[in-house]
């Protein structure tokens, strides 16, 4: 796989991220949970995020003329066709695949996240001391 198709790959799975967070977050709503607030703010985050790699990922789409288009999907596969530098291909996923794909960006994001966290609260730690 060349870097174009990383990229085109990269985009389209985190375009997935986003709109199975934007799902979990509709079931959260509606959900039984007595304190939804923080998993409302954790959510909003990871879907922020996501859409600032998007984003870019899109920038760096159009610079290279790169293009995903959906096909088809049915139970075991999803088809994509890839515009890559004036070639054109058609690439089937496996649905598990997709999964795998979309679960390990999900959980790059929840780290992504956690860090920033950990961050602002050491930073926060440091200012406080120094009072």
């Amino acid at each position: 796989m060349n870097q174009h198709e990383k990229i085109a790959n990269r985009y389209l799975f985190t375009d997935m991220a986003i709109t199975n967070l934007e799902l979990d977050r509709k079931h959260l709503d509606n959900s039984a949970c007595k304190i939804k607030e923080p998993y409302f703010e954790m959510i909003d985050q990871l879907i922020s995020t996501a859409i600032q790699e998007r984003r870019r990922l899109k920038q760096l789409m159009h610079q290279h003329h790169l293009q995903v288009e959906h096909i088809k999907t049915d139970r075991l596969f999803t088809t994509y066709k890839y515009y890559l530098n004036g070639y054109v291909y058609e690439a089937d996923f496996f649905n598990p695949v997709i999964k795998k794909y979309v679960k390990g960006i999900m959980k790059e994001l929840m780290q992504d996240v956690g860090n920033r966290d950990k961050n602002e609260m050491m930073k926060k730690r440091k200012v406080e001391e120094k009072r």
